[in-house]
């Protein structure tokens, strides 16, 4: 897309927006109102909200290319993360119609030599994250070919015996990846472009061969240190090596997300029958989750009692969420640009303002509250507390500090692991932590600024509490100030919206 060209289509959506909103003036202003407090506090991205057939906001808030001065507009390109999931799914499902697999095929027909003890694993385990693969097997942006990474996949040990429970892995995506390319004779990307993309109307979307503008993908920040694009990372001539590949790392926009949300839902690229496989709850996200992984979606119920689909993805610089409440007719699609904060901590309160619930709108600026008295509150001695367990990165204390300092769903099995095991990562990497800054930034959350004693890096840790006494940690982000050493831990799970 020429720079001309996009600068039309920019201000063809700004008119078509301005007509919707008229609309949704009340929903539109408050949404706005809160995306700009966003913005002082530090978020950048963009966002797109839907209801019905009518758009009630699509705009971008904050920067795309600070050195540049390029603002984030409803055409600027992110990339969508694990959202691609969804693309691949479709992509199998697609296959099936055209009679070339079925999901209940096992690994043995597409790959030669399969060992024994993955003999059993079909393309529904690996749609579903239950072939017992880990998480991931390599670096997103190593020089992995796809035919070293199947060799790599199949001999790396499972976790559990296919079909036995859920472990969300990208290593299962792509081998779903893997199997398109090898059945079709096609790139990844030129099957998805062909038989999703083109039906959808969706130009935009792509690893290579989108047309961009120059200046048209956004760049990542980890507080001041701009990490580039996506695209300015390693990746082979025809998109990312494998271990990103069909699993992650598809850039799109705003536009073109919720064109597909209207292609799937008109029949264009499945039919019904294929369709609600993807929107079929599948296995439950967990031991004690309230949701329920489909084919490339995460399926669960609301507060209300209605179905919402969604997925999000990031690597802990870029973020999105694509939140689809399918029996109310509304779609969020938010996109970030900024570790601090993730899109999907944005895309809730816009989905709680939306249907009318009660929410926080973020001070116009955060009380800053003296070290001293830190611990003098019921908050702020659950920070000292933490702070504490940090240094010592003992798990046994956390053990003890759970029921004292941390809320109840610290105890589900799951989530206690994960914060255990963050606490040791970080106790044993960074030590004693010396706070410099504290500042209530919501009602019921505190960021403080913290420097180790031993490396000299520096972290904001961003602590949200329970709403009712004795007020104790519900939620925790560490994030670091640059330079960059550690990846984003983010441990609070999604609320039900």
């Amino acid at each position: 897309m020429k720079r001309k060209d996009l600068a039309i289509a920019t201000a063809l959506l700004s008119v078509l927006l301005s007509c919707a909103q008229d609309r949704h003036t009340g929903l539109s202003q408050k949404i706005d109102q809160y995306m700009e407090r966003m913005v002082a506090r530090g978020f950048s991205g963009a966002l797109l909200v839907a209801k019905g057939s009518q758009l009630i906001v699509m705009k971008g808030y904050g920067m795309s290319d600070r050195a540049r001065g390029i603002p984030v507009t409803p055409t600027t390109v992110f990339t969508v993360g694990s959202i691609t999931k969804q693309f691949t799914a479709t992509a199998v499902l697609k296959l099936q119609e055209m009679g070339r697999l079925n999901v209940r095929d096992s690994l043995g027909r597409f790959f030669p030599e399969v060992p024994p003890d993955k003999a059993g694993i079909t393309l529904h385990h690996l749609l579903t994250h239950t072939a017992g693969f880990p998480g991931a097997i390599g670096d997103d942006f190593e020089a992995v070919s796809r035919d070293e990474f199947v060799a790599l996949a199949l001999r790396t040990p499972l976790l559990f015996a296919p079909g036995e429970r859920y472990e969300y892995s990208n290593v299962g995506y792509s081998l779903l990846g893997a199997i398109i390319e090898q059945l079709t004779g096609a790139s990844y990307e030129h099957f998805l472009h062909q038989y999703l993309f083109v039906p959808a109307e969706m130009t935009q979307t792509g690893y290579t061969l989108p047309t961009w503008a120059e200046g048209q993908l956004a760049h990542g920040y980890r507080g001041s240190l701009d990490w580039g694009t996506l695209r300015d990372r390693p990746w082979a001539s025809d998109g990312p090596y494998w271990h990103l590949r069909a699993n992650g790392g598809m850039l799109s926009t705003l536009g073109d997300l919720y064109k597909w949300h209207l292609a799937l839902e008109s029949g264009r690229i499945l039919p019904d029958s294929l369709r609600r496989l993807l929107y079929q709850p599948f296995v439950r996200e967990g031991p004690d989750a309230d949701s329920f992984y489909g084919y490339g979606w995460s399926v669960s119920t609301t507060r209300r009692g209605t179905r919402l689909v969604s997925h999000n993805g990031g690597n802990g610089i870029f973020s999105a969420d694509f939140m689809r409440f399918l029996d109310e007719g509304v779609v969020i699609i938010c996109f970030g640009n900024t570790a601090g904060w993730p899109a999907w901590q944005v895309s809730e309160t816009v989905a709680r303002i939306i249907f009318g619930e009660e929410y926080e709108l973020p001070p116009d600026k955060p009380e800053v509250i003296p070290l001293e008295r830190l611990g003098n509150s019921p908050t702020g001695a659950h920070v000292v507390a933490l702070v504490a367990l940090l240094a010592q990165g003992d798990t046994a204390a956390v053990r003890e500090a759970l029921g004292l300092h941390f809320a109840d769903s610290y105890r589900q099995e799951e989530r206690r692991a994960r914060l255990m095991a963050f606490v040791q990562r970080v106790g044993s990497r960074q030590g004693p932590l010396t706070l410099v800054k504290a500042e209530k930034t919501w009602p019921f959350t505190l960021e403080v600024t913290a420097k180790s004693q031993r490396t000299g890096e520096w972290w904001l840790l961003t602590i949200q509490f329970e709403k009712k006494p004795p007020y104790r940690i519900a939620g925790l982000r560490m994030t670091d100030v640059p330079p960059l050493e550690l990846p984003q831990e983010e441990l609070a799970p999604r609320a039900a919206p």
